[in-house]
């Protein structure tokens, strides 16, 4: 999965979104899917599906009734293309150091009560590890 999703567009990132909800995605289901989210032809869904496919992330399977019609699945899961790209922009922007990422990240958001303990659970059960 090394080097694959840095080269991920946003809006390429918003197609995989729609496929991780649906599970499997025709061209169609992309473009339903992307309805009320951001403005993009159909013709400019299906550049980027293939875009996809190419790098990997994207496969499918002709459909047997109809050989015009593909459905697209993911090849990872959301969770793996996030964890792929925390780390690449970890060591993009903060030279590997993790803690000063998270430091970071922390100092600058607006933060709740309830997301503080949940950061303090989650810290505590690491510390356990």
């Amino acid at each position: 999965m090394k080097d694959i999703f840095p080269s991920i567009t946003e809006n390429e990132w918003l197609l995989m979104k729609v496929v991780w909800e649906k599970g499997t995605c025709t061209a169609a289901d992309f473009v339903e899917g992307l309805e009320g989210v951001k403005d993009i032809s159909a013709r400019t869904v299906r550049v980027m599906i293939n875009r996809l496919v190419k790098k990997g992330v994207l496969e499918f399977e002709v459909d047997p009734r109809n050989s015009t019609v593909h459905h697209y699945h993911a090849k990872y899961t959301q969770e793996e293309c996030i964890q792929e790209k925390s780390q690449n922009f970890k060591n993009a922007y903060f030279s590997g150091d993790g803690s000063l990422m998270l430091a970071t990240m922390v100092k600058q958001e607006d933060l709740s009560e309830q997301d503080v303990q949940e950061l303090i659970s989650l810290l505590e059960r690491r510390k356990g590890d």
